[in-house]
């Protein structure tokens, strides 16, 4: 298997910083998942969306 990394959760700054960057990325909502609730990658790629409404911009 691979090399195991240490993890380090950005600090609150940071994570503001990199949502402010991303913020016109056609990404943007991925970036937000992953930021605030700590989705993985491969968690991201994996969601699905389910009613027509999550379509809709708010």
């Amino acid at each position: 298997m691979g090399t195991r990394r240490e993890i380090e959760p950005l600090a609150v700054a940071e994570g503001r910083q990199l949502l402010a960057a991303a913020r016109e990325n056609r990404l943007w909502a991925a970036y937000e998942l992953a930021a605030r609730i700590g989705l993985r990658r491969g968690e991201l790629l994996g969601l699905r969306c389910r009613t027509p409404t999550c379509l809709m911009a708010s």
